[in-house]
Parts: structure tokens; C-alpha cells; sequence
């Protein structure tokens, strides 16, 4: 079992006493839980209390990541909506597949983690080097990139809605991928909605038109999230 980071729990026991509905935000590999701070920001404005976990700091495959982040959740006294980048995205997905989440946004979902390579060469498509830097993490501890195991549970009736965002211009995550992934998704009972974003790269959520996505984030949870 991996461990939960103090600045993880003091979100968490923060979020409890609240009162509020938890939205927690999921981070990309190579980016920094810093690059989600103007959405905590955001949506704490908005009545909702956020949880911005990092990275677990031991080696982990990606399906035991999937597990940490089940135990951030399972500490949660309400059952909170999910926001997830990139990576990111494919964990909030996985963990809707197990029922945990009241809403979920999908944001360039992955259907695996990046590469370093490939996330700078995302980050280059709208992102000068000083913004680069400030959001990358300098390594990712995800051991196992090729878990051949990871699967989203696309079926399960207490999935919840999903709303998957893509932009139109991302190389990582083209429309075709995403089109593909908001396919999967329709096999659900459960509402799922797509949308993609104009002019927009994979670092859609920290680039200069960020509070973009994150208001059309928060206006789907807003739909089905109490505060």
C-alpha cells in the first residue's frame, strides 16, 4: 500500500470538515500538482472543496497508481467528482470504472502514460519555456508505462457522468483518439458528453486559455454535484 502524502491528507481532512463536495484533480506525469492550482482556485470559489494529490513518490505500475488514488478517495466523507489531465485523465476514468466518482471530466485523456519525450513535445505546441518550466515535474514515478493490464471499466452502471474534453489541434491525444474514447464511454447507461476545444493543444489546462476548460469543467459538475 502506498503512502499518502501529509499535503494529501491535510486536503482531505480540510474537504471533510467542509462540509462541501470534494472535486479532486488528478495529476498528469511531468507535471507538478502546482499546475492545477488556479482550478483548485476556481472551483473553491465556486462552493466546492479541492483536492490536488501529487504523484505517489514510490515506483508504482500504473494500475497500483489507480489504487493510491482509490485510497485518497476512500478517505473522502462525500463522494467526490474527479478532474483529470492527460495521465491524469486515464486514472479519473479508471476510477469511475469503479463507481467512486459523482461526476467526472476527462481532459486529453491518454489511453497510456506519456513519455517524457512525448509531454515536452506536447507542452512545445502552445507553451513558451517559462511556462514549461514552471508546471514540469522534473521525472515521473511511474514504473511500469506498458501496463498491459490497465483497463476502464466503460460498463459499469455507477460510472456516473463523464464528460470527456479534448483540444483540436492536441498531437498526443488527437480527435480521432478522443472520438474514440467518448465512444467507449456511450456504452454506458450513464450520461457522457464530448467536447473539443478550438485551437487547443495537450497543455489545454495550463496553457493561456485554461479557464476555458476549467469553466466548461465546472459547469458539467455543477450539473450533478451538490456543494
Amino acid at each position: 500500500m502506498s503512502v499518502i502524502p501529509l499535503h494529501t491528507i491535510d486536503d482531505i481532512d480540510q474537504a471533510n470538515a467542509s462540509g462541501l463536495t470534494p472535486v479532486v484533480f488528478l495529476p498528469s506525469l511531468w507535471l507538478r500538482p502546482t499546475a492545477w492550482t488556479r482550478w483548485a482556485q476556481t472551483f473553491r470559489a465556486a462552493g466546492y472543496a479541492p483536492v490536488v494529490p501529487s504523484t505517489p513518490l514510490e515506483p508504482l505500475t500504473v494500475t497500483e497508481v489507480a489504487d493510491h488514488y482509490d485510497q485518497v478517495v476512500g478517505r473522502l466523507e462525500k463522494q467526490p467528482a474527479l478532474v483529470g489531465h492527460s495521465f491524469g485523465a486515464l486514472l479519473a476514468q479508471l476510477l469511475a470504472g469503479r463507481g467512486l466518482s459523482v461526476a467526472t471530466v476527462a481532459i486529453a485523456g491518454t489511453p497510456a502514460p506519456p513519455t517524457s519525450g512525448q509531454f515536452r513535445e506536447a507542452l512545445a505546441d502552445t507553451l513558451g519555456p517559462e511556462e514549461a518550466r514552471e508546471f514540469a515535474a522534473p521525472e515521473s514515478f511511474v514504473a511500469d508505462s506498458a501496463d498491459t493490464e490497465i483497463k476502464v471499466d466503460t460498463d459499469n452502471p455507477y460510472r456516473g457522468p463523464i464528460l470527456i474534453i479534448s483540444g483540436d489541434q492536441d498531437r498526443t491525444v488527437p480527435p480521432a483518439m478522443a472520438e474514440d474514447v467518448y465512444a467507449r464511454h456511450q456504452r454506458n447507461t450513464g450520461l457522457t458528453e464530448s467536447v473539443t476545444i478550438p485551437a487547443r493543444g495537450h497543455a489545454l489546462t495550463i496553457d493561456q486559455g485554461w479557464l476555458e476548460v476549467c469553466q466548461t469543467s465546472l459547469a458539467f459538475i455543477q450539473r450533478f454535484a451538490e456543494r
